[in-house]
């Protein structure tokens, strides 16, 4: 079964980036790689200096550094853009020759305010359920945000580091600019997609793919990647997370990394049992042969907060990055610094490194 060179793997970056402290090999039956539009190896958070690492099994990083993470922190006011928090990121990794992951966070009202207050924008407002913000935001498929994110989309990918455009620089490899309007690529939270005004699945459809285009178009040299989820509406079948899946499988081909943040193995009775198991992650394990797969990790292992049964029992990330390379054929995974700090499982991640990176 080929496989696709999508291996990264990242730290989940908190408001408070612990130093933790812990492994497993790579085990199991050989699979072949096949080329990809994935990025291998191993990749945790950045948000400041002290975060640089020189592990030998270590790749690159993803920004998550505060006050640059989101759209709204890029554009201040419409056509008005600040990418120098970005900037300083990009110089401080070039020297290292370690890639960068650019990934707009998913955080409630990411986009710029001027949108949901723009006259004629059709918007859906909830409380959310992390912060207990109140929050007013345009739906995924209103004309005007869409135009504005191409707009940005476009001033980011021209936009010169050191005299050169983000979407040709080196050091870049992956773009996550996710769907403006909701969070974590297609994920509904307090606002079931169904009941946003207008929805139907066509629109909806039609508002996913656009985004995407925005984003590969400006940025055609680069990986991409995007959270899909088990999501449901009034029709039954297929469900809304696999036509969603599909239908940008069919647009794009394998250009798009399928994404989720809940990858997790313990070991029971001295066997290893992980999750999320396919029925939850209907459209990863239904699109595995077709494209990139990629998993953040639940939490860590040396320092769970999520849910620590989850990773008990004597289980390592290695533990969780064979049972979803088996079950997912995924390649591409995001586990917690404190793991990635603790030196026992070094030996085990610099295997899964060496065991996926291409020949």
């Amino acid at each position: 079964m080929k496989k696709w060179y999508g291996f990264m793997v990242a730290v989940l970056f908190m408001s408070l980036i612990t130093a933790c402290g812990g492994g497993t090999s790579a085990s199991g039956s050989s699979k072949t790689t096949s080329g990809g539009n994935g990025q291998y190896g191993i990749y945790t958070f950045y948000e400041t200096i002290e975060d640089l690492r020189d592990y030998t099994f270590l790749d690159g990083y993803v920004m998550r550094k505060q006050g640059a993470g989101c759209w709204k922190d890029f554009e201040k006011s419409e056509g008005v853009y600040d990418f120098s928090g970005m900037d300083a990121v990009i110089k401080e990794i070039a020297p290292t020759g370690k890639k960068l992951s650019f990934l707009i966070t998913n955080a409630a009202s990411r986009e710029p305010v001027y949108i949901a207050s723009h006259s004629g924008v059709t918007t859906y407002s909830y409380n959310d359920h992390e912060t207990g913000e109140f929050v007013t935001r345009a739906v995924p498929w209103d004309a005007y945000q869409l135009e504005r994110f191409e707009a940005f989309a476009k001033a980011l990918a021209n936009h010169e580091i050191d005299g050169v455009a983000f979407k040709n620089h080196p050091t870049v490899a992956n773009i996550a600019l996710g769907i403006p309007g909701i969070n974590q690529g297609y994920r509904s939270r307090e606002v079931q997609f169904k009941d946003m005004p207008g929805y139907d699945r066509e629109k909806f459809r039609d508002a996913i793919i656009k985004s995407l285009h925005i984003a590969v178009d400006n940025m055609p040299d680069k990986n991409h990647y995007l959270g899909a989820w088990k999501e449901k509406d009034d029709i039954a079948s297929p469900e809304l997370g696999d036509y969603l899946a599909q239908e940008i499988i069919s647009e794009f081909g394998s250009k798009i990394m399928f994404w989720n943040e809940n990858l997790a193995a313990k070991i029971v009775s001295g066997v290893v049992s992980g999750s999320p198991k396919c029925d939850f992650a209907s459209p990863l394990c239904n699109s595995k042969d077709k494209t990139p797969i990629g998993f953040q990790m639940l939490q860590g292992w040396i320092c769970p907060f999520a849910n620590p049964d989850a990773t008990s029992g004597g289980a390592t990330p290695s533990d969780g990055i064979q049972y979803a390379y088996d079950t997912f054929n995924a390649q591409y995974f995001e586990v917690y610094m404190c793991d990635l700090d603790n030196s026992a499982y070094w030996e085990g991640l610099q295997k899964w490194h060496d065991k996926l990176e291409p020949d």
